[in-house]
């Protein structure tokens, strides 16, 4: 899994969407890499344009240059390397993480915590291509019913998993989802397949919210407008379980004040700037006794973890959605377009979609 080879390499090619420099995407052909051992090579039908990926587009958080993003993907595998068992042509869904399985937190089943990681679309290079490398274990059998769509969507949706099996959540209750972006609907529709007896989303975005009751909340309310309704919704005592998907200090205020007491707070949104609290906000941590667990990334053990299993399943019998997330479509070639849409200033609301582009062709569906 190397840096991408240039053009003028021998061997096969392909074209993938090169992060050359800060701000530089360059969309060209590159050596299409080839499986080792217990590895298979995915030809990517969908990715997703992740808010993480935001930061190394369009700034200068990549880890290296050049390098091919994307970890939230799906397609089909198109070669086996030796030992690897997988069938050709099997629809499948990657699994990004590549842990070191030999630290102490990988040996008790901790992978998020791995601190010799590596991972498809930061460390080394991602789906943002017509092919690319995964180990067999990375991989996600997904059914024939299943789209593509979706399956580049489970990892977002282990995410927001990932933070009610943190909470140690096993149903009922009020559930809070603070930020309605794609981390927080999709833990909108687990809090309602979980068991909550009542779900409410915050949000400063009326047509974020609109999706949020689309799918499943019970009472959505403008953060900006310092609405009070959910007060009288829990009367006045507050939100069991409240998942924080923004990591912005105005929506870590909020959490503070909408949690119960004894109830928990789960971290998920990292935060790009200085957090702050006014000593009396903090106070309510205490006063209330209240958990704050911290949330990252989305493994457990046996690898990857029941949350990417528990997500397929949902997928596959249809009571997990993604279609109404996906923002727009664009072709691999087209990748800078998709940027344009971030470079332009306007809020996006949903899903940023990047497709193989035969595949794309052959669905009659343009970039938009």
């Amino acid at each position: 899994m190397s840096a991408p080879a240039s053009p003028t390499d021998t061997g096969l090619l392909m074209r993938a969407a090169v992060l050359q420099g800060p701000g530089v995407l360059e969309v060209r052909d590159v050596e299409r890499p080839t499986p080792g051992p217990g590895e298979a090579l995915v030809q990517v039908m969908v990715s997703g344009i992740c808010g993480s990926d935001l930061p190394r587009v369009l700034g200068s958080g990549a880890r290296r240059y050049p390098l091919i993003l994307g970890h939230e993907f799906s397609g089909v595998v198109a070669e086996a390397g030796q030992g690897t068992e997988i069938a050709l042509g099997t629809r499948v869904a990657g699994v990004p993480l590549l842990p070191c399985d030999e630290c102490q937190d990988c040996a008790s089943g901790h992978y998020s915590q791995c601190r010799n990681y590596s991972f498809l679309g930061s460390r080394v290079d991602g789906a943002w291509a017509e092919y690319v490398v995964v180990p067999e274990r990375n991989l996600l059998r997904l059914a024939d019913a299943m789209t593509f769509e979706a399956g580049a969507m489970i990892e977002p949706s282990s995410v927001a998993l990932h933070a009610f099996r943190l909470a140690g959540y096993d149903g009922g209750g009020r559930v809070a989802v603070i930020g309605a972006g794609n981390i927080g609907v999709f833990a909108t529709q687990w809090a309602r397949l979980l068991g909550a007896d009542q779900v409410t989303v915050f949000d400063i975005d009326e047509a974020r919210l609109a999706t949020a009751t689309a799918l499943g909340a019970d009472l959505v309310q403008r953060t900006d407008l310092q609405q009070d309704d959910w007060r009288e919704q829990t009367g006045g005592r507050g939100f069991d379980l409240v998942i924080e998907s923004s990591g912005v200090s105005p929506a870590l205020t909020s959490a503070l004040q909408l949690v119960a007491s004894k109830g928990t707070i789960v971290s998920v949104g990292s935060p790009t700037r200085p957090v702050e609290f006014e000593p009396h906000v903090f106070e309510l941590l205490q006063r209330k006794e209240a958990t704050f667990v911290g949330s990252w990334m989305s493994y457990s053990s046996p690898f990857p973890g029941e949350e990417w299993t528990s997500s397929v399943r949902a997928f596959e019998t249809g009571r997990l959605t993604c279609d109404s997330l996906v923002a727009a479509r664009f072709a691999l070639d087209d990748a800078n377009g998709a940027f344009d849409l971030y470079r332009s200033g306007n809020a996006v609301r949903g899903k940023v979609l990047l497709y193989n582009n035969e595949y794309l062709r052959s669905m009659g569906t343009e970039g938009r």
